[in-house]
């Protein structure tokens, strides 16, 4: 016969120990029983109680002993009447819960099968367990835990741990059906020990289902845990971290970055161990050095040892990248490392982030306060002794200004914060006034000071290692000489050992390199501490432009190459130069060729090409130090700011990238990524991010004036459009910005007023286009289009009447990214809750009627004064808050 399932063999044994219950008690109580004449008397029969007659169950107490057969006396009765009912009640609500428990299980039919037959069994279970007090306890149980999983039950999914629970649960029923059988004839389990195991099995049961919940509170906690995770995350991504400044990063093998080699720098190394492990010891090393000495490579080597539990942060400025030369970008990149390496501090950071409106987008002071000294503060009991940050190469930070800023506020927190600080640079004025000022105590040490012979001890071994694959090797007296003459520059030594010995494709003749160095005696230099590295920088400058084997075309071209490399704004491709300097890359490639001891080349065409070091672009910038090979950087910007206008003249027009609407949200774009690659070039994007940049280092000229009010007049939309597709928008206003500024400087005045014209013009043109399109957008919501309308209203006339113009392109620039952003979702916020964006509408249109209010004052002077100017701008600005409140609520 086939086995039904466990639910099945329940049902059919309830269904026979209906056919065998006592015939003279009527489970109906509107019938009293009848007598049967067939049936023996009972032996010992059992008075009724006083209330024996329930609606549910009319049989009489169930005895649990020989000796509680006995009638009960006038004390006993009333007890057993209150148990009774207690049992009853407690019936009625436990059914209740687990009734509630399995219409919540629908979704998961095993559970939903397990419950039902509880309820069967324990329906049973009241009429034939005698201790009624027991039964009202573990009813009281059941109802607790089914309340308590009822709500929880529809996330119950089928994994191997819920099935052996629910596995479990039934068996404890198949036994407790056993147990019940034995006792259906008497209607009573006069057992103790079959009544104490069926109690034990019931509470088992219990316990079991609690580990159902347990389950889903566990899976419940893990959820949240990812949740929060990721809340976290997406609030730490708003930093904006600059990954490229990390020591170790995919940036550092384009710059070359590397440690120590093996057994030298061994006594600072040291020097800076001791002093991270010592609690006691200062809260900032500083280590300064002129270009050339080591520091970035120490500090390599430092930072790799620290990553054994005690590298919490670390940012290696350089020159050569936008990003990492960027100093409002350190602040912010160490908060999101030490947000990595402490969950603690993670945490009280998050609460900032979410508490306080950008706090990372202050000016240096508040940010450092903001985002790493407060949270760092009240997270300190979590943070372990000897963590430190490593901040390199600080001198390279294109912002004087704010390098004194950073170090006034790192001194002024350092001392109360539970971690230390190493940090690096050249001796700059503005870096040591800041610490020769500080009344704070910090380390110091100057590479440059070392002892010589120290030094070239290190540099002696670096060169053994350097030319260990040349065969033969130099000679120990070759090596001997070099060494002497790196003095204390080891970018002397590495720079000859590129020259002589490259990685990759070798010399013929590298043994002829060696005797050309060591053969050239030093002339006067204007330094002492350059001459033998500007010597050195001459000899390869004058072996790759020599003129004996190249023709005058192909010098002009090897120059124009290299300084392209010293003044771009971010590292090349060979490509983006090639597109840059309207040049095949072929010819763009072999120029490079000549330069490889003195530039870094990426292999492949995407490549990034980058300066070895600060001191080559120091060198070529000095003309009494370069000579011949000077690099005029106002003359060489001038030509990549012709060159940006011409590569965006030829590449920049309507629809970059041939999408279907303009409707549509990004991420819904198919292949979006791809398009933007295949329809905006490496060259055009850089021309599109520092076409300004390059403006601003140079003089006036009427060719420049030209590009840019043919830019402003017939590219400019375009090129937002570039921007906005590649998420560069926040560079454009400021471009424009620092534009205005070049402009005021040194255009002529006639010069000036057509320019501002144009550029006014073309930034309303921008934000118009925009939010005509956003009102557009709100055909379905006409509160929101109305809105919209009167923006575009209360903008054109403010950009008429607002003195502050530059602050008026700030303005212009920040709304027409918002719209741009925001105009995707207007047909979700037009289909959702009207009621929902009522009242940010309302604030909005409350902000207009202030603004209108201040503009009406200047209507007919055609200006308002500077208050007004200062209320109606910060009117706009809670405008732009507002309208960010519409994107979030999307």
């Amino acid at each position: 016969m086939e086995q039904k399932p466990p639910t099945g063999k329940i049902k059919k044994f309830f269904a026979k120990l209906g056919c065998h219950r006592d015939p003279d008690l009527s489970p109906d109580p509107s019938h009293p029983p009848s007598p049967n004449p067939n049936r023996p008397p009972s032996p010992n029969p059992t008075p009724a109680s006083p209330n024996h007659s329930r609606p549910s169950s009319p049989k009489p107490s169930i005895p649990t002993s020989p000796n509680s057969a006995k009638p009960p006396t006038a004390h006993q009765a009333p007890q057993q009447h209150d148990l009774k009912d207690s049992a009853k009640t407690a019936w009625k609500a436990t059914e209740m819960a687990l009734r509630l428990l399995e219409r919540n299980a629908d979704g998961f039919p095993p559970l939903k099968t397990a419950v039902g037959a509880l309820i069967t069994c324990l329906d049973l279970a009241k009429d034939v367990i005698g201790n009624q007090e027991e039964y009202v306890k573990l009813a009281d149980e059941f109802k607790d835990m089914a309340s308590t999983l009822a709500p929880h039950a529809s996330k119950l999914a089928a994994s191997e741990s819920i099935a052996l629970i629910i596995q479990s649960i039934d068996e404890e029923l198949g036994e407790i059906k056993d147990k019940l059988e034995r006792g259906k004839f008497k209607r009573v389990i006069a057992a103790a020990d079959d009544q104490g195991d069926i109690l034990a099995r019931y509470r088992k049961i219990d316990s079991l289902f609690r580990r159902l919940l347990s389950d889903i509170i566990l899976r419940n906690y893990v959820e949240i845990g990812k949740l929060r995770e990721a809340t976290d995350a997406m609030l730490l991504r708003t930093l904006l971290p600059v990954d490229d400044a990390r020591y170790n990063s995919a940036y550092s093998t384009v710059v070359k970055r590397r440690g120590c080699t093996a057994s030298t720098r061994e006594q600072i190394l040291d020097d800076l161990r001791t002093w991270v492990k010592d609690p006691n010891g200062s809260k900032v090393f500083w280590i300064n050095g002129m270009a050339g000495t080591g520091k970035t490579t120490i500090l390599y080597s430092f930072c790799e040892w620290l990553e054994d539990k005690r590298l919490a942060g670390n940012f290696f400025c350089s020159r050569a990248s936008t990003a990492c030369r960027d100093l409002n970008n350190i602040v912010r990149s160490i908060a999101y490392q030490l947000a990595h390496y402490s969950p603690a501090f993670r945490s009280e950071l998050c609460k900032i982030l979410e508490e306080k409106q950008n706090p990372h987008m202050l000016k240096i002071e508040e940010q450092f306060k903001w985002v790493v000294a407060t949270p760092l503060e009240k997270s300190k009991d979590a943070i372990p002794d000897g963590a430190a940050i490593v901040i390199d190469a600080l001198d390279e930070c294109n912002n004087t200004s704010a390098t004194a800023s950073f170090l006034k506020v790192l001194l002024s927190y350092a001392t109360d914060l539970p971690i230390k600080f190493l940090v690096s640079s050249r001796p700059e004025p503005v870096i040591v006034e800041e610490m020769q000022e500080s009344h704070f105590s910090h380390s110091l040490l100057r590479l440059h000071e070392i002892e010589e012979p120290l030094v070239e001890a290190d540099i002696r071994q670096y060169l053994q290692e350097a030319f260990s694959t040349m065969s033969p090797p130099p000679s120990l007296d070759d090596i001997d000489q070099l060494a002497r003459r790196s003095g204390k520059l080891f970018i002397y030594a590495a720079t000859v050992a590129r020259y002589i010995n490259p990685e990759g494709a070798k010399p013929l003749n590298p043994h002829k390199r060696l005797k050309m160095i060591l053969g050239v005696s030093s002339p006067s230099a204007p330094s002492l501490h350059h001459k033998e590295l500007d010597l050195l920088y001459m000899t390869i400058l004058s072996s790759a432009f020599d003129k004996e084997i190249l023709e005058d075309e192909d010098v002009r071209i090897v120059a124009l190459v290299l300084r392209t490399v010293i003044c771009a704004l971010e590292p090349m491709t060979k490509s983006t130069m090639s597109t840059i300097l309207a040049l095949e890359q072929d010819v763009v490639v072999s120029s490079l060729s000549r330069l490889q001891s003195v530039l870094h080349v990426q292999e492949g065409p995407s490549g990034l090409v980058s300066v070895f070091h600060a001191s080559f672009p120091d060198y070529l910038c000095d003309k009494a130090r370069s000579c011949e090979f000077y690099c005029d950087i106002v003359e060489h910007n001038t030509k990549l700011a012709h060159s940006c206008f011409d590569v965006m003249y030829k590449e920049l027009h309507f629809n970059m990238c041939d999408l279907e609407s303009s409707y549509n949200f990004d991420e819904d774009v198919p292949d979006l990524e791809q398009k933007i690659k295949a329809n905006i070039s490496a060259g055009l994007l850089y021309a599109c991010k520092h076409w300004g940049n390059h403006l601003v280092h140079c003089d006036f000229m009427d060719s420049l004036h030209n590009h840019l009010i043919e830019f402003l007049k017939l590219r400019f939309l375009f090129w937002m459009e570039v921007l906005h597709l590649t998420k560069t928008n926040p560079i454009g206003s400021q471009m424009l910005v620092n534009t205005l500024a070049w402009f005021i400087h040194k255009a002529p005045n006639h010069k000036f007023k057509e320019t501002e014209k144009e550029l006014y013009d073309a930034c309303w043109k921008a934000v118009e286009t925009a939010l005509r399109l956003l009102e557009k957008s709100a055909d379905a919501c006409a509160p929101l289009k109305s809105t919209m309308g009167g923006l575009v209203a209360c903008l054109d006339l403010a950009k008429n009447i607002i003195g502050n113009q530059e602050e008026y392109i700030n303005l212009a620039i920040q709304f027409t990214g918002l719209a741009r952003t925001l105009q995707p979702y207007i047909s979700k916020l037009a289909a959702s809750d009207a009621h929902g964006i009522a009242p940010i509408l309302k604030s909005i249109n409350e902000e207009l009627a202030e603004i209108n209010c201040q503009l009406e004052r200047g209507t007919l002077k055609r200006v308002v004064n500077a208050d007004d100017q200062g209320d109606i701008l910060a009117h706009y600005c809670i405008i732009d808050s507002l309208l960010r409140r519409l994107l979030s609520d999307v």
